[in-house]
């Protein structure tokens, strides 16, 4: 029996979930909007990102709490707004949005979310935003 690869970033994790969802779901979540050139485009912008590592560095004071829009957040950090959620997780925005609460996020509901904007909100005490 073979260990499986640990997930370490977000190619690994696409690559999992692929292969227990069905495939319509895999294609609807990895594609883009028609010809996906602004999908190309941030891909390419993402990878062009690095990362330094400081080490040695005194981290006991730091913070990260951001205030954004009169509402607190423990890091500046948002889920995006993203369609259909109950493709991948039948509890949906709901399920998101209570992971956005437990890091201290903030999250945008999509307006072509699964579940109401008042069932996220009663799961949920933090900030929340709406796409328009």
């Amino acid at each position: 029996m073979s260990t499986p690869t640990p997930l370490i970033n977000l190619h690994g994790y696409e690559s999992s979930a692929a292969s227990v969802r069905p495939r319509m779901v895999s294609d609807y979540y990895a594609g883009g909007a028609n010809d996906e050139v602004a999908l190309g485009a941030a891909r390419t912008d993402w990878n062009d990102i690095a990362l330094r590592s400081r080490v040695l560095r005194d981290v006991s004071e730091r913070s990260q709490r951001s205030e954004i829009l009169g509402h607190t957040l423990d890091w500046p950090v948002f889920v995006a707004p993203m369609a259909f959620q109950q493709l991948a997780q039948a509890d949906g925005e709901v399920a998101t949005a209570q992971a956005a609460d437990t890091t201290g996020a903030g999250m945008i509901l999509s307006t072509l979310s699964n579940r109401t904007i008042e069932a996220v909100r009663a799961a949920t005490a933090g900030p929340r935003w709406f796409q328009r």
